[in-house]
C-alpha cells in the first residue's frame, strides 16, 4: 500500500497517553492508586500490591517476566487488559543490568559487576536498548502502558548526605532521555502540604533534573489531584 497524502487536517488519534510514566518518592501512594484503576493488570516487582485489590501478578526476575509476556501474547489473551502497569521500572532495569553483566566477561574471564565498567560505553547502550525493547514489547500488548518509577535519591558531598532529587531514579542518561522522549506523558507524583496526592506534568524551567511534561493536551502543563478519570478521559 502506498503513502496516502492527507488533504485536510486530521484529528488527533490519541486523546489519552498510550505510554504514561509516573515517578515519585517511595511509599507515597503510586502503587496503591493502581487499585483504583479499573481494567489494569499490575506487574508487581516489589510485592507492593498484596494489600490492595486488583488484577496483579508478582514477578521476581526476567525469566518470570518473559513467561508472563508469552501468556499475554496468546491469541485468546489479546486485548484482555485495557491498561498494563509495570511497577516498578527501577527493578526491571536492575534485572536487565544483571543479565547483561552475567553475559559479558572481562579480560580476566569474570563477569562485569556493573554496566558502567564496560569499555566504550557499551554497557550503557546495551542497557538502554534492551530496556526500551522490553517496554515496547509490553506496550504492544495493551492500549495503555503505565510505567511506575521512583524519585532519585543520591549521596552527595564530603559528608555523604543523602538528598532527594525531583528526577527519575534510572541509570544512564541515554536511557532516561529516550524514555522521556518516548512517553506521551511524564508525571511527578507527590503530596502537598495538606497530604493530598497530586501529579504534576509541569516541566520546571531551569531544572534539567526534573522530568515532567505531556504531549496530551488535557494534561499539558497541569498540576492535578491524582485521579485516573482526569488522566484518562
Amino acid at each position: 500500500m502506498g503513502v496516502v497524502l492527507p488533504r485536510t487536517a486530521l484529528p488527533p488519534s490519541n486523546i489519552n497517553p498510550r505510554m504514561l510514566l509516573l515517578y515519585g518518592a517511595s511509599k507515597i501512594g503510586k502503587t496503591y492508586s493502581l487499585g483504583n484503576l479499573d481494567g489494569v493488570l499490575t506487574i508487581d516487582t516489589e510485592k507492593g500490591t498484596r494489600s490492595i485489590p486488583g488484577m496483579k501478578v508478582e514477578i521476581n526476575d526476567l525469566s518470570e517476566l518473559s513467561e508472563l509476556i508469552k501468556e499475554l501474547k496468546k491469541p485468546e489473551n489479546k486485548g484482555l487488559y485495557k491498561y498494563i502497569a509495570l511497577d516498578t521500572l527501577d527493578n526491571i532495569v536492575r534485572w536487565i543490568e544483571r543479565h547483561i553483566c552475567r553475559g559479558t566477561l572481562t579480560k580476566d574471564g569474570t563477569p562485569y559487576k556493573s554496566v558502567a565498567d564496560m569499555p566504550y560505553g557499551s554497557g550503557w547502550s546495551q542497557l538502554r536498548d534492551k530496556t526500551l525493547e522490553l517496554i515496547k514489547t509490553i506496550a504492544d500488548l495493551t492500549d495503555h502502558l503505565i510505567l511506575i518509577a521512583h524519585r532519585d535519591r543520591r549521596v552527595m558531598g564530603e559528608n555523604q548526605v543523602e538528598v532527594s532529587i525531583v528526577g527519575l531514579d534510572l541509570p544512564g542518561k541515554g536511557l532516561k532521555n529516550e524514555l522521556v522522549a518516548t512517553a506521551d506523558a511524564i508525571g511527578h507524583v507527590y503530596r502537598n502540604d495538606a497530604g493530598e496526592l497530586r501529579i504534576s506534568f509541569i516541566r520546571a524551567e531551569g531544572k534539567e533534573e526534573v522530568e515532567a511534561g505531556s504531549r496530551i493536551p488535557h494534561l499539558e502543563n497541569k498540576d492535578l489531584p491524582f485521579d485516573w478519570s482526569v488522566i484518562y478521559k
